[in-house]
């Protein structure tokens, strides 16, 4: 088995407007489109991640 063949763009559907929130705005990466995605889980927003708060604060 080919294993190339089994990989799969995750960004196609939002891309091919399959799936679009506001939210995202015209952008999706992973920081646009978590949030749109699951608005209500604290542990995926972008925001309260240990490695962006450590960045911040250089």
């Amino acid at each position: 088995m080919n294993n190339v063949s089994i990989i799969v763009d995750l960004i196609v559907p939002f891309q091919s407007g399959w799936y679009y929130d506001k939210i995202m705005g015209s952008s999706f990466s992973i920081k646009s489109v978590l949030p749109a995605l699951f608005p209500d889980d604290s542990e995926l927003n972008y925001k309260s991640l240990i490695i962006r708060l450590l960045i911040i604060r250089r």
